[in-house]
C-alpha cells in the first residue's frame, strides 16, 4: 500500500551560493508537522511506499527522484522547473 503525503515547506541549505534542498516537510491528520530527508524520501518513492506532491495553482503534483553526480534529487514531475524550491521555507529541525 502506497501512502500520498502532501508537501507543505521545505529545508534548504546553502552551498557554494546554491540552495540545495535537505528536507521536504507537510502535517500529518493530526495537524502535526513531519519532515524527512530527500534520500530516505527517494528511498520511500523507490519502493513505492510513499507517494510524494505539492499543490500548485489547484493541481496535484507529485514528486519524482534523481540520481545525480552531486546524490539525490527531488523535483517535481512534469514542470519547467523546481517547484519545490518556490515553497515556503519551514524551521522544524
Amino acid at each position: 500500500m502506497t501512502f500520498k503525503h502532501q508537501v507543505h515547506c521545505v529545508i534548504l541549505k546553502e552551498i557554494a551560493g546554491q540552495k540545495v534542498l535537505t528536507h521536504i516537510c507537510g502535517k500529518n491528520q493530526k495537524g502535526e508537522m513531519w519532515n524527512i530527508g530527500i534520500e530516505q524520501a527517494a528511498s520511500g518513492i523507490a519502493t513505492g511506499m510513499w507517494e510524494f506532491f505539492i499543490v500548485h495553482d489547484s493541481k496535484h503534483i507529485p514528486l519524482e527522484f534523481a540520481q545525480t553526480e552531486s546524490g539525490i534529487s527531488l523535483t517535481t514531475s512534469g514542470t519547467p522547473q523546481n517547484l519545490l524550491l518556490e515553497l515556503t521555507p519551514c524551521n522544524i529541525l
